[in-house]
């Protein structure tokens, strides 16, 4: 059952990122600076800066040579491209700014040096989406820990989900933990009325239920049905699940 709804979960996820616009592929420019870019070149991208390209010009798509090169995973052509006041949150026709490419391709030496240059760790692409959502739906697990330790709000959401819930249906209990380090609110529901608690229980996550309440998850917070999550434990045969609710609903 559970396989079935992660897989569910994880075709939205895939739909929701194309629809926002993330991962989009780059276009062919004639901007030569964006030719540059691609090859790799240093010596190359610094001769057409040198001409007078500006680094700000963009290709059909809205899409910049800094969200290029943060796709290829090239740090040292963002730290050239920004000292020639490349503008760091830049943002293309579906909202993405370079920092959301980097989180989605899963390039964390690309986010550092944007990070280090100011770029918006929280910047919502038109979708709501913020690169720490759109990191946790990627798969990209190294991204969401940097970027929820990095102090990227745990508690913005977008299409129906949070971080935290993103999180565990994926089966992240690594980032759940950091989350709720960084102060996730650990009642906040899903479009569907499911609370992170509810949502760990459903999918036998013991760990991430252990974390939950630990961090003040609310123990007797119903479903849209009225089930509790011990109810919903008891309901899918998960013994040691319903244990550990226990613990917590007799204090």
């Amino acid at each position: 059952m559970h396989k079935r709804s992660r897989h569910a979960f994880k075709s939205v996820a895939k739909w929701v990122l194309l629809v926002a616009g993330v991962g989009t592929i780059f276009a062919q420019s004639e901007n030569k600076l964006f030719d540059a870019v691609r090859s790799g070149d240093l010596r190359r991208i610094r001769a057409v800066l040198s001409q007078g390209v500006e680094p700000s010009a963009t290709n059909s798509s809205g899409q910049t040579v800094l969200m290029l090169a943060a796709n290829l995973g090239r740090a040292e052509i963002i730290r050239v491209l920004l000292e020639h006041r490349a503008p760091v949150n830049a943002k293309d026709h579906n909202g993405a700014t370079a920092l959301m490419v980097a989180s989605t391709s899963g390039h964390i030496s690309v986010i550092k040096e944007l990070l280090k240059r100011g770029a918006d760790i929280n910047g919502p692409n038109n979708a709501g989406m913020t690169p720490l959502l759109a990191a946790i739906l990627s798969d990209q697990v190294g991204v969401a820990e940097y970027l929820a330790s990095s102090g990227a709000n745990p508690n913005i959401g977008a299409n129906g989900t949070t971080p935290l819930i993103a999180a565990i249906v994926e089966g992240r209990t690594n980032i759940v933990a950091i989350l709720l380090r960084r102060e996730a609110d650990p009642q906040l529901r899903d479009k569907n009325g499911l609370t992170p608690l509810i949502s760990a229980v459903a999918r036998n996550q013991i760990e991430s239920v252990k974390l939950l309440l630990r961090a003040g998850a609310d123990v007797n917070a119903t479903d849209p049905q009225g089930l509790t999550p011990l109810q919903i434990a008891t309901a899918q045969r998960y013994p040691n699940i319903a244990d550990v609710l226990k613990q917590y609903a007799s204090r």
